[in-house]
């Protein structure tokens, strides 16, 4: 767990996100396919703080400090996943209230903040050769609605 000052965050995110929405652009194509193969950047929480690094794009990683560090953890993610955040993040930063909080779990990146209105949990899929790790979504199955059962309140409990 890595927590970050808000305008801390904000300074990385609108500098990083500039660079790495071109180097999004750029990235070349599958062969016979129009998708784009997303380049990766490797996130890393640590005693340093919080750091970003994708090879196309940074030299050295971008690290920011951070008021809070428990544990040591990296996850690599797709680039446009990220820049996706941060985008979205700085469209709404002028609203933050709390720090941003980043999180690494089992095969996902998880990014939480609030602003005066709502709390937010962003969650990143891991990556591998640009194809996010998708493996561990299920599919929903169809559930029967019991016969009987009601959504009205029951009086007599």
């Amino acid at each position: 767990m890595c927590e970050i000052g808000g305008k801390v965050f904000y300074g990385f995110a609108s500098a990083y996100a500039a660079n790495a929405i071109k180097v999004v652009q750029k990235a070349p194509k599958k062969r016979g396919r129009t998708q784009l193969v997303a380049p990766e950047v490797k996130i890393t929480l640590g005693k340093t703080g919080f750091s970003a690094l994708c090879d196309k794009a940074d030299d050295p990683a971008k690290v920011v400090a951070a008021q809070r560090v428990e544990g040591a953890a990296d996850i690599q993610v797709r680039l446009d996943d990220f820049v996706a955040f941060l985008s979205a993040y700085l469209s709404v930063s002028s609203e933050v209230t709390s720090d941003l909080v980043s999180e690494i779990g089992d095969r996902v990146l998880v990014l939480s903040f609030s602003t005066a209105n709502a709390a937010y949990r962003v969650f990143i899929p891991a990556s591998h050769k640009g194809e996010r790790k998708d493996f561990s979504i299920i599919p929903l199955s169809q559930e029967e609605w019991p016969e009987g059962a009601s959504l009205e309140p029951s009086s007599d409990a």
